[in-house]
């Protein structure tokens, strides 16, 4: 009982902390403190000539409207125990709180960002990592509006989420909008490598939802790379609740992106390849374009959705959909309407042996204007087919809908990046 009373009173003493700096934001004076390996953390640390040693101790002495300028070097379980009671450690949370004027938001994080803040760590991503020690904590939460983590060559690897499931194990997991995530490298993650969820986490069965963090984030120039569930995973409820995803990569993961929900996401200009499935879709409205997906294992694209989230209509224009194991595009049981317009779609379905660019259950798709692998648009190898599966032969006996509309097509490939 006395660990448990210590451990109690410890936990709520860091969260009462770091709240109450948020609390305080309007009167403190905006500020950079820092955060490095030689530091050491005390209520007054912080300062160039005095850097705290956790992310956690900078972050709960920084005011609102601050800076955190994090030195190169090992942050989280700095030596290894699993425990996160060693001086220099983090000081991870798992609770329930509210933020004034929101709806109660869970925290499970290694490290923690309850204000509104600009973290960047000063020698990159690669020079500067966070480890969760495979514990079952997200590895960093934002939970805050106005935070930008990262910058361009300033961002962090996190890393060590490793038990995942639907409440933890991820890289980074963001709760809140009017943010930026930029630079970062999520690695070898249980969960989700980037979790990207502005306002909240869908409420199934509700259409639109928000925890009161409302506006839109802009996730670029990061790279999920091996976490055993979505390079990145992306969700929202209301239209102004949007993410903004570009230039960034998503390689080895289990699924290379997936989206969920009804804002209006725009995805542009992403590299989307050896994962072990594509980009997963349920719901809309959201855009795709300039998009590189290629060599995963399953489907370039599937889209599928449920009638409580079904809204506008999903974009696919300008991508590069080649070499997936599985079909191209799937587009299984969705009444959100599908256009694919200006894609070079071919090589799909080797693994799977379909050879198929589009296949449909239950539905079709608008997809004029795409290029098949050769000009004589859709067919036999080297072209991709489209049709039903498992055969994707041109035919489709089971679906009312018919065939995807291809004329007219295109007789050469498309410069997409």
């Amino acid at each position: 009982m006395r660990h448990g009373t210590l451990r109690s009173i410890l936990f709520l003493s860091v969260l009462t902390l770091m709240v109450a700096g948020g609390r305080d934001a309007c009167a403190a004076t905006a500020a950079t403190l820092y955060a490095a390996n030689y530091g050491v953390d005390s209520t007054s640390c912080g300062a160039q000539t005095k850097p705290c040693r956790s992310i956690t101790r900078t972050l709960a002495n920084a005011p609102s409207g601050s800076t955190v300028i994090v030195g190169p070097g090992l942050y989280g379980d700095v030596d290894g125990d699993g425990r996160f009671n060693s001086p220099g450690d983090e000081h991870p949370m798992q609770t329930e709180f509210t933020l004034p004027g929101g709806l109660p938001v869970p925290v499970s994080c290694v490290v923690c960002i309850l204000k509104a803040v600009h973290i960047v760590s000063m020698n990159g991503a690669a020079a500067t990592l966070i480890d969760g020690a495979a514990s079952t904590y997200n590895v960093v939460e934002i939970a805050a509006t106005g935070v930008i983590f990262g910058d361009v060559n300033k961002g962090f690897t996190l890393t060590g989420g490793v038990r995942g499931d639907e409440d933890n194990g991820r890289g980074l997991f963001l709760v809140a909008g009017n943010t930026r995530v930029i630079g970062n490298i999520a690695r070898s993650n249980g969960g989700a490598g980037f979790e990207l969820s502005p306002g909240g986490e869908h409420n199934f069965p509700t259409p639109t939802f928000s925890n009161g963090l409302n506006g839109n984030t802009l996730a670029t120039d990061n790279t999920a790379v091996d976490n055993g569930g979505a390079g990145f995973h992306i969700e929202g409820g209301t239209t102004s609740n949007f993410v903004q995803l570009s230039n960034n990569s998503s390689t080895g993961n289990g699924a290379g992106l997936g989206l969920y929900g009804t804002a209006p996401h725009v995805i542009t200009h992403n590299m989307i390849s050896g994962n072990g499935s594509g980009i997963g879709v349920v719901g809309g409205p959201f855009q795709f374009t300039h998009n590189v997906v290629t060599a995963n294992n399953g489907f370039g694209f599937s889209f599928f959705d449920k009638l409580e989230i079904l809204q506008g209509q999903n974009l696919v224009k300008l991508n590069d959909i080649i070499s997936n194991g599985g079909s191209g595009i799937e587009v299984n049981r969705t009444t959100v309407p599908v256009v694919i317009t200006q894609n070079n779609i071919y090589g799909n379905g080797a693994i799977d042996g379909s050879n198929c660019g589009i296949s449909v259950q239950q539905n079709s798709a608008s997809a004029i204007n795409n290029y098949w692998g050769t000009p004589q648009g859709p067919g036999v190898n080297p072209a991709d087919q489209v049709g039903e599966p498992p055969l994707c032969d041109g035919t489709i006996p089971n679906n009312d809908a018919g065939l995807p509309v291809t004329k007219p097509f295109a007789t050469q490939p498309f410069g997409v990046l």
